[in-house]
């Protein structure tokens, strides 16, 4: 699954050691935030290689642009990340995250950050903060952000307790969804919200979920025509 290798860093030219992934095979249903089961958790050491010289961070070590290698100067890079019982692994997902925003790079970002989520919980610890500032960067992509990336959003504001404003974003892209499994997601973490649950949902409970004993209420969304 793994093998050493030894690379050189494009930022400050230390050579150190790094474990390269081969081939995973996945079993089990990813999350609606991409999260994937535990065998490919484990694998995520291996996603991004940081220099122990000069902390740059990326998913290969010997490739930096000149304005990558000058964000690892500045005094937020250093901080991304570093608070009381934060693992390593998530302080190295936030800080590319920190790098990717910097550069403009916010599709990136956000999912370094999704990442360094995925640890947190891993580590029983509360991601809401990280969660919510993936949340504010699909925000700021604005038209750039495909539906996709909404859904997630709805699924990041949930996940961090903000249930009204997940329920309000769900109805408003109910009105416009057309595709059928995007309404499903959508009407799921509705629910999910409206019933204040903060838990992770996969993609098959959002397409078949439980029935409920008792009075329902149920608000149906016209399709867009």
């Amino acid at each position: 699954m793994y093998r050493p290798v030894k690379v050189a860093c494009a930022r400050c030219g230390e050579v150190s050691m790094h474990e390269e992934l081969g081939s995973v095979t996945n079993s089990g249903s990813a999350d609606l935030d991409g999260r994937p089961p535990p065998r490919a958790r484990y694998t995520m050491s291996a996603w991004l290689q940081e220099c122990p010289n000069c902390l740059y961070v990326a998913r290969n070590l010997s490739e930096a642009t000149a304005e990558e290698a000058d964000v690892v100067r500045e005094i937020g890079f250093i901080e991304s990340g570093l608070s009381e019982n934060m693992p390593d692994l998530a302080t190295r997902f936030m800080r590319r995250a920190y790098i990717d925003e910097q550069t403009g790079q916010l599709h990136e970002a956000v999912r370094r950050l999704l990442h360094a989520a995925w640890v947190l919980d891993d580590f029983e610890i509360d991601a809401a903060s990280v969660r919510l500032r993936a949340a504010e960067m699909i925000l700021a992509l604005g038209e750039q952000a495909d539906t996709e990336l909404r859904l997630k959003r709805l699924d990041l504001l949930r996940r961090a307790m903000a249930f009204r404003q997940a329920i309000s974003e769900a109805d408003d892209m109910l009105k416009e969804l057309v595709e059928p499994v995007s309404r499903k997601i959508a009407v799921a973490q509705r629910r999910a919200a409206f019933e204040r649950r903060s838990t992770a949902m996969s993609l098959s409970e959002a397409m078949h979920p439980p029935a409920r004993r008792g009075h329902l209420r149920v608000v149906t969304f016209p399709r867009p025509s």
